[in-house]
């Protein structure tokens, strides 16, 4: 079990928790990879190797996340995403980029609160304009969600996830 904390990543040894790394300060998001965890650490994204103690610095925050108190990552089609109050990131040749296609869609309130990838590599932001995904293919659209003859758009959606079955779930 590891922990992102206001002073750095902590794993349970089974009878408490100790550091996992040798650098403290505050984790915005932590994410496990395969064996290592991608980790949006002070202004920088890191990846650790928990098993060794290795870190590498993968790229550079965006500076809007400097003063940032939550973030959300996620790895879809091999690209790593981050998302939060000033809006969705990918990292794209060593950098992060803002998302065209997610800025155009959430219009003018960019904040994203959290972000899912399905099984099949679909992601899922939960917005505060609404639920928005990006397929496996690459194509981005608003959910407008229906039932039968009934329809709604999301508005203001602070959690997604998708379960075992592939289905998407929001709040």
């Amino acid at each position: 079990v590891f922990a992102g904390t206001s002073k750095g990543v902590a794993r349970w040894n089974g009878d408490r928790w100790e550091a996992c790394f040798d650098r403290q300060g505050k984790v915005l998001a932590i994410l496990p990879q395969g064996d290592s965890l991608l980790v949006a650490f002070g202004d920088e994204l890191l990846q650790c190797q928990p098993a060794t103690g290795e870190v590498a610095p993968l790229a550079s925050l965006p500076p809007k996340f400097a003063a940032a108190t939550r973030a959300s990552l996620a790895v879809a089609g091999g690209t790593i995403y981050l998302g939060g109050d000033s809006g969705l990131f990918a990292l794209e040749e060593g950098q992060f980029a803002p998302v065209k296609e997610f800025g155009e869609l959430a219009e003018s309130d960019q904040c994203v609160r959290q972000l899912a990838v399905g099984a099949d590599g679909e992601l899922a932001v939960a917005a505060a304009e609404g639920l928005v995904v990006r397929s496996a293919s690459g194509e981005w659209q608003a959910v407008k969600a229906r039932s039968g003859k009934r329809s709604w758009y999301p508005h203001d959606v602070r959690a997604v996830a998708y379960d075992r079955a592939g289905r998407l779930w929001f709040g």
